[in-house]
């Protein structure tokens, strides 16, 4: 598991693809950043290996989803292909290799990326605020009523203090408290830690 800001995600592709908000997060990425083919192979061999309809959607250079594996795993699969030998065990090294390339491109660029991207950080703002208990008090001392505001500052101070900054310093410029950005920052910093 991944914690980002005391919030945990998964972080390997089985648990991500199977996480209810996640995974269509996940899926959504793969597709933008083309990498949806390591994804479908990645849900397909949980199912089970079948190297018949995996060798047409994986395996050959015309597939649906075709993985970019090394030349010499392609040219084991077609040989076994062309001899129409479909015996799952012959096919241990094939799968073996093709599982291990795709996880390490998951794991070393497209999962970090994901993490990075708009629509994960989108996701996580929203994780922060719904954890968030506002406190009457801190209302009260900021002088402010337009909770979501408030709420939205406190996130993003949790996540990036800049942010969170930045957000303190609209809520002074949309005159949503009397209060300067420091005071706000000030009176913020007696209610969280962040």
């Amino acid at each position: 598991m991944k914690t980002i800001d005391d919030i945990k995600y998964p972080n390997n592709p089985e648990r991500m693809l199977a996480h209810p908000k996640i995974g269509p997060l996940f899926r959504a990425h793969a597709k933008k950043t083309l990498i949806e083919e390591n994804i479908e192979f990645i849900r397909a061999i949980k199912r089970g290996r079948d190297p018949k309809s995996h060798y047409e959607t994986f395996f050959s250079l015309n597939g649906t989803f075709a993985l970019n594996i090394s030349s010499d795993n392609r040219e084991t699969a077609n040989k076994l292909a062309n001899a129409g030998n479909w015996t799952p065990s012959d096919w241990d090294d094939v799968y073996t290799e093709a599982e291990t390339m795709v996880r390490n491109h998951l794991e070393q660029d497209s999962i970090p990326k994901f993490f990075s991207s708009a629509g994960f950080k989108s996701h996580h703002l929203e994780n922060l605020r719904a954890d968030i208990k506002l406190p009457k008090k801190l209302l009260d001392e900021l002088g402010v009523t337009d909770k979501a505001a408030v709420t939205d500052m406190l996130a993003l101070f949790k996540s990036d203090r800049n942010a969170g900054e930045k957000a303190a310093r609209t809520l002074v410029k949309k005159k949503k408290t009397r209060l300067s950005s420091k005071e706000v920052i000030s009176k913020v910093k007696k209610f969280f830690k962040f």
